[in-house]
């Protein structure tokens, strides 16, 4: 709201915008899982970026680490993560 104060937002648009809120757990609240597939999802994705003929895969000790890390932020930290970014 301090932004369309500031004008650095446009009103109209701001308001438009929050009529629907959108609920998305955090990665924490979604499990293994979901971190897991997300993870493989994003090592294919890089390998086709690399153009690797062979998949990319996690060593066991990485594995390891990330299965006891919390991962409080959103799916851009295992994208990132990955990425290297």
């Amino acid at each position: 709201m301090s932004a369309v104060r500031k004008e650095r937002f446009v009103g109209p648009l701001y308001y438009r915008l929050t009529v629907a809120e959108i609920l998305l757990p955090s990665l924490a609240e979604r499990g293994k899982t979901d971190i897991e597939a997300l993870l493989h999802f994003f090592l294919k994705t890089k390998a086709k970026e690399l153009a690797k003929n062979k998949p990319l895969i996690l060593s066991k000790e990485v594995s390891e680490k990330l299965s006891m890390y919390s991962f409080p932020g959103n799916v851009r930290e295992p994208e990132n993560m990955v990425s290297g970014g």
